[in-house]
């Protein structure tokens, strides 16, 4: 890929500048910053166990390709005040919803919300899920990129 191709937009390009890894991202920031909320950009990791299988590998006892790998995930924001991690999503592909899963089960304590540009997107092609609906299903909080601002007054700052 060309390099022009990487930076189509404008927002694009500033968010790169400004250590981004999307302009959705740098959009979200913006946000935080507006709505006077002090924020770190992945400066939390977190330890998950992911099951894959390898059909070269196998447990020398039972024979079983399934294997258990420790992992480490990057939220992207992390709420100063409160704790509160916000993961934005632009898509959001089954690895990532298998990532999130894994995640939140081994971090029951996480204060974790997702964000998204399009809640209203379908998970795939042929699902009647969307975004908005497969996060309900498995009781993770959501909110959309549109109405951000207006939910981080709501919760995060209740004395305005």
């Amino acid at each position: 890929m060309r390099r022009e191709k990487i930076f189509k937009s404008k927002v694009r390009k500033e968010a790169v500048k400004a250590g981004f890894r999307s302009g959705l991202e740098y959009t979200v920031s913006k946000i935080l910053d507006e709505n006077n909320i002090e924020w770190e950009y992945e400066a939390l990791k977190l330890d998950y166990q992911e099951s894959t299988t390898h059909k070269k590998l196998k447990c020398k006892e039972c024979g079983c390709t399934s294997i258990l790998q420790e992992k480490r995930y990057t939220p992207d924001f992390v709420l100063v005040k409160t704790g509160k991690v916000l993961e934005v999503k632009g898509r959001f592909v089954m690895s990532d919803r298998k990532k999130i899963l894994a995640v939140l089960r081994d971090n029951p304590d996480l204060n974790f919300t997702m964000v998204f540009q399009n809640h209203r997107a379908k998970i795939s092609r042929n699902s009647k899920f969307t975004y908005m609906t497969w996060c309900n299903k498995y009781g993770i909080d959501w909110v959309s990129v549109d109405n951000l601002g207006m939910w981080l007054k709501r919760f995060l700052n209740p004395e305005d």
